[in-house]
């Protein structure tokens, strides 16, 4: 997935997170129903990341744990197969 940008709040002042995700697929009909989903995939992420705090974000630990759970809910939206990983090709709060 291209990365992309979105708002959040950090101590009261405005912040924003770049985020990049790669999803790998448990075959290739999940692989192509995700990539005619992105736009709603994207929206999923983003609703997820702005319930996060983003002091949480800053730990490599619950980073991973976010990481999985994005998994989680990319996996419910797909019918024909899984997402067995996500991986963060950029993670970056500002």
């Amino acid at each position: 997935m291209e990365p992309f940008i979105f708002h959040c709040r950090n101590n009261g002042k405005d912040g924003f997170i770049r985020l990049g995700l790669t999803f790998r697929m448990s075959n290739e009909e999940a692989l192509a129903e995700a990539r005619e989903n992105t736009p709603l995939l994207r929206r999923s992420v983003t609703f997820y990341m702005k319930t996060r705090d983003v002091n949480e974000l800053l730990s490599e630990r619950t980073r991973r744990k976010i990481l999985e759970e994005i998994r989680g809910n990319i996996d419910k939206s797909l019918k024909d197969g899984r997402a067995t990983a996500v991986f963060a090709d950029e993670f970056v709060v500002y």
